[in-house]
């Protein structure tokens, strides 16, 4: 009866899940008990298990994605912004919009404020580099004003993702620097019910479970973005300039998430023609 009581942790340590994945799979099991005790198979009709709680997750996940996740929302935009599943022209848009604002996040490691307030002008240039796979990314600085930063100072920084602000700027025929970039008309940010209604689609018909209980959010995109370049060792005072908090904040918060990952990540073996590169395009 009491063999299950540490359950989470058995769990988890196969593969982490989620807080809500945990309860639906002991109530499963409960189910299967009672079954097998009204027909005398077992002296005892439920296992105990230890009491849940969302804090202090067993996992140590921060509120982000898995790369198994990140790559079924990246395929699922892909059919979600397509002339067959969206044939309105203005809805369209206003969905590729959505994609480019989760790829730009996912690797640019803005807050989702200072993204939803970028303007044209912001970006300051664009370059052409290799990454350590040989392939070309096209690089883009980027200027965050202190008004939009949280902590209220500004930054500067060239990250990845380039070709998706040229995408989004060439799509919505932005020539002045003042024009938002992620707006319908260059002047306000789509209303909150708006991103609201997206995001919940978009994890719906990515399948991410239980992303309300998880907490999986917009600002998970960040979240997301700075725990690949923690996991690729990317030093901790270049990712505080870039993403604009305490090298010990990223210390405190995304190591546990490392160790994890990295511990996964030494078992597999790479596939041909495969890599993290891949999951971040469309």
């Amino acid at each position: 009866e009491g063999d299950l009581f540490e359950y989470r942790h058995m769990r988890n340590e196969l593969s982490p899940v989620g807080v809500g994945t945990i309860k639906n799979e002991q109530a499963t099991i409960n189910h299967c008990m009672k079954f097998a005790n009204i027909h005398k198979h077992t002296n005892f009709k439920t296992f105990r298990f230890r009491k849940l709680s969302s804090k202090g997750d067993a996992t140590g996940r921060r509120d982000t994605f898995t790369e198994a996740e990140y790559e079924r929302l990246i395929k699922f935009m892909r059919m979600w912004v397509s002339k067959k599943e969206c044939p309105n022209e203005k809805q369209r848009l206003e969905r590729q919009l959505i994609q480019d604002f989760i790829l730009i996040s996912c690797n640019t490691m803005m807050r989702i404020g200072e993204a939803r307030q970028l303007r044209l002008g912001d970006i300051e240039h664009y370059e052409e580099g290799i990454d350590e796979l040989g392939k070309k990314q096209l690089l883009v600085k980027l200027n965050i004003r202190k008004e939009t930063s949280k902590v209220r100072e500004a930054r500067n920084f060239i990250t990845r993702g380039g070709r998706y602000f040229q995408r989004l700027i060439e799509r919505h025929g932005l020539t002045k620097p003042n024009q938002l970039l992620f707006s319908m008309d260059g002047i306000k940010s789509l209303p909150k019910y708006k991103w609201t209604a997206h995001w919940k689609a978009l994890m719906e018909g990515s399948q991410i479970e239980n992303h309300k209980e998880r907490k999986i959010q917009w600002y998970s995109c960040r979240h997301w973005a700075i725990t690949l370049r923690v996991q690729h060792g990317v030093d901790l005072a270049v990712l505080s300039k870039m993403s604009g908090t305490d090298a010990s904040n990223i210390a405190n918060t995304y190591y546990k998430f490392r160790d994890e990952h990295s511990r996964f990540a030494s078992l597999q073996s790479r596939p041909k023609n495969k890599d993290i590169d891949k999951i971040s395009t469309t």
